[in-house]
């Protein structure tokens, strides 16, 4: 990636926010069984498993969603995992979360039909760790596909907390990227990667973006040390970095994508970024490349265990 008269080839943080309106639903045609359980009747015929989250459904009122025909997919905490929630929480029961944060609470939970994102319109991210399917980064499946009449059910052993952070908040909130998260801070890009959604008609509309974050350490090689640093590398007016034609402008903005892309999303091609004046090219063969020059055989790549974090404005995905 050439930017300025130098050049980093570094590992990114690939941020990318998925939305609600994104999600595409093909036609599923579902068998149903009607001797089968429902996943209502699954989950109170294990109150030995699944009592608190049952609490859960009755609190809410939703147990009339999952004895419907679906189909959908639960990802189901144990009691265990419920517990754990409230500690993490800082709360002592159930009863102690309002009635909004209950109903968010239970629909993070819920996927309908085959489409990845669940019924509060965010994406629900897997991802292998070994053997393992982990979800959202922190939850991991300890019984998968249990059929039941009206889809299926993944026991998972913690709870999925709702996503509420921005993209920005999520790169700033990590020690490893400071000085990229100064950097979009104070060119004025992080008030638009703060924006999840905005009025459009009698609706609202949810935002797409993708940043690829360069980490602490990858400037560090360079003798970068601080954004005033890469100010200087980028020979920039500190005087001008919100504007466009600002050389470091010009460098972080390039980081910023238009569109929202976890790993498995993305495809060899050309991706525009944020103002749509230039281009990141990816090639996807025997690993994930970013601007791959053939002729050196030289590109960025992933930092794949740190991708697909997800966001509220997104989800993310990670290059190294």
């Amino acid at each position: 990636m050439r930017m300025n008269h130098f050049t980093i080839h570094s590992s990114f943080l690939l941020i990318s926010f998925l939305f609600f309106n994104s999600c595409k639903e093909e036609p599923h045609l579902w068998h149903v069984d009607s001797q089968g359980q429902v996943m209502g009747e699954y989950i109170a015929s294990h109150p030995d498993q699944f009592s608190e989250f049952e609490k859960l459904i009755k609190a809410t009122g939703k147990g009339s969603l999952l004895n419907t025909r679906g189909p959908f997919t639960l990802f189901l905490p144990i009691d265990e995992a419920m517990l754990e929630y409230y500690s993490f929480k800082d709360v002592s029961s159930l009863q102690d979360f309002s009635d909004s944060d209950q109903k968010v609470l239970v629909f993070n939970h819920i996927v309908g039909a085959d489409i990845s994102c669940n019924a509060i319109g965010d994406y629900v991210v897997t991802e292998f760790e070994g053997t393992d399917i982990i979800v959202n980064k922190h939850s991991k499946i300890i019984d998968r596909e249990i059929q039941t009449a009206n889809g299926y059910i993944h026991v998972i052993d913690r709870v999925m907390d709702p996503i509420t952070d921005d993209i920005y908040t999520v790169v700033s909130s990590d020690p490893s990227y400071q000085i990229f998260a100064e950097g979009l801070s104070i060119t004025g890009l992080k008030d638009t990667l703060q924006i999840i959604s905005f009025p459009f008609g009698q609706k609202e509309a949810r935002t797409r973006f993708t940043v690829l974050a360069v980490a602490d350490t990858i400037f560090h090689r360079y003798g970068i040390h601080s954004t005033e640093e890469l100010m200087g590398r980028c020979k920039a007016n500190p005087d001008s970095v919100t504007f466009l034609h600002n050389p470091f402008y010009r460098y972080i903005e390039y980081h910023c994508m238009t569109g929202s892309y976890y790993l498995s999303d993305l495809n060899t091609g050309i991706y525009p970024i944020l103002s749509r004046d230039n281009n990141i090219s990816f090639t996807i063969d025997t690993d994930y490349k970013i601007n791959y020059d053939r002729n050196t055989d030289t590109y960025t790549g992933f930092n794949i265990p740190a991708s697909d974090t997800p966001a509220k404005n997104g989800g993310t995905a990670c290059s190294g």
